[in-house]
């Protein structure tokens, strides 16, 4: 479901016009990678195609990803590589399950800082890297550059993007639901149904799809990527944060008003999908 999902978007005309539009108003190329991190090939900015024949520099490079991608959510992250090079990732999520993200990488700061280039000629050295130091700083050097206030410009763009894309996704009847397992599309209704209101636990959940919890739990996974506790209290945050972008209700009437047992509870959940407060996310400082 999530490959299928990633490959419809990626087919689709708007993704297409919004990519040129983005590299014609940012200078920047923007990716569209599938719920794994990895997109298509060919893609990468020069300065990591330097790194592809090289075994170290391929495993250097997928630690980064994956380190970043544990970190981002729908409101993005930002993170800068050791060569020097920024990456921004934003999760496409529909309806709780992620489908991909969007990705722009391969910038670096608005000046090209020396002390940058030695940091790359002694990670070369250091990690018996098979790339010329040289060539790895020579493409530093060309790579686009970006100030801080464009960082967070393309930030915002693509948080936008990603949901706009995820609404057209759902309105085009791209949901998961019917491709998925019966007992997971009957969970994903079920949880739907009742997670708002108090606790959906695991063997509730299967007792009324008519499976073991065990059985469930397993094939959710599968299905969706996410476990179940996962998905709960993603679904969850969805309908938290529009509730504090629309009204104007106290975090902590919201907090239980999607299900969360405590109001730390709501925290910890909050700032781990979206490194940052609810209040600060309210206020447009995420």
């Amino acid at each position: 479901m999530r490959v299928a999902a990633s490959e419809r978007l990626r087919r689709h005309a708007r993704w297409a016009e919004f990519r040129e539009d983005f590299a014609a108003l940012t200078g920047l190329r923007v990716e569209l990678a599938d719920s794994w991190g990895s997109e298509e090939s060919g893609r990468a900015p020069v300065l990591c195609r330097c790194l592809e024949g090289d075994e170290r520099g391929r495993a250097l490079c997928l630690q980064q990803r994956q380190q970043l991608l544990a970190r981002c959510g729908t409101e993005g992250h930002c993170s800068r590589c050791d060569l020097g090079l920024y990456e921004i990732a934003v999760a496409v999520d529909v309806h709780g399950v992620r489908i991909g993200y969007l990705i722009c990488r391969g910038f670096r700061d608005a000046e090209p800082r020396s002390g940058m280039e030695n940091r790359i000629r002694h990670l070369a050295a250091k990690d018996r890297l098979r790339s010329d130091p040289d060539e790895l700083v020579a493409q530093y050097r060309r790579s686009p550059s970006a100030a801080p206030e464009k960082l967070r410009a393309v930030r915002r763009m693509l948080v936008l993007a990603a949901e706009n894309f995820a609404h057209l996704l759902a309105e085009q009847g791209d949901h998961h639901d019917e491709q998925l397992p019966a007992s997971v599309a009957r969970a994903c209704r079920y949880i739907r149904a009742h997670a708002l209101s108090g606790k959906v636990r695991l063997s509730e959940t299967a007792a009324a799809c008519r499976v073991s919890a065990e059985h469930l739990s397993r094939i959710f996974h599968q299905s969706t990527g996410l476990s179940y506790n996962e998905y709960v209290t993603r679904f969850r945050l969805e309908h938290a944060t529009e509730l504090l972008r629309q009204t104007e209700r106290s975090v902590t009437d919201i907090a239980h008003e999607t299900g969360f047992q405590s109001i730390s509870q709501f925290h910890r959940s909050f700032r781990a999908a979206y490194q940052t407060s609810p209040l600060a996310y309210r206020n447009g400082k995420a």
